[in-house]
């Protein structure tokens, strides 16, 4: 004997119960699959957030310390220019000297000293000019690295925001599915006159 569906009974509910009880269950399962993907992206989030923070930590010590450079290199010029200015007296009095020389003997020595020392000047100075040359460098290397790290911190969150929005999509597009399908359940469900 065959039975309408709509009049169809099961020993505890009709076959929409039990159709509608296997799509909550499915629901229910791709609610959990949705919670723990969103919490998933929530422990990503937080940890490039973490290390979003140490990078700019990182790049603004980087920063204090170009400062100092900065300040060292200025402080090294100055001394450099104030060295010329001495070497330019020096100059002169070698100069002077050097006129002295033809009348004074005894001055030899004293020329010869002054000679070194500007020689150990310019040795100095070279040294120091080095040091700010590698102190640049590597500067430029630290903020290199960190625009590097931030750039890719921002990608990942980009790509994060696009899973998410393709989840919500989905799950919209299965609850109206649902809906629809519990409306024609319901209509199947109703005694026809």
């Amino acid at each position: 004997m065959n039975v309408p569906l709509h009049l169809a009974h099961t020993r505890g509910g009709t076959s929409a119960n039990v159709i509608f009880g296997l799509l909550a269950l499915g629901l229910c399962g791709l609610c959990t699959f949705q919670f723990k993907s969103q919490a998933d992206m929530r422990e990503k989030i937080e940890k490039m957030s973490i290390e979003k923070g140490t990078v700019t930590a990182e790049r603004e010590a980087a920063l204090r310390e170009g400062q100092a450079w900065k300040a060292e290199v200025t402080l090294l010029n100055d001394k450099l220019v104030h060295s010329e200015s001495i070497q330019k007296t020096n100059a002169l009095t070698l100069s002077i000297l050097a006129q002295q020389l033809k009348a004074v003997s005894s001055m030899t020595n004293q020329i010869s000293k002054m000679a070194a020392q500007r020689d150990e000047w310019k040795k100095v100075f070279e040294e120091q000019r080095q040091i700010t040359v590698q102190a640049t460098e590597a500067t430029k290397r630290l903020k290199e690295d960190a625009d590097a790290k931030i750039a890719e911190a921002s990608k990942i969150a980009g790509d994060n925001a696009k899973i998410a929005n393709k989840y919500a999509a989905d799950y919209k597009e299965l609850a109206d599915a649902f809906e629809k399908f519990r409306a024609q359940a319901q209509a199947q469900a109703k005694p026809s006159k």
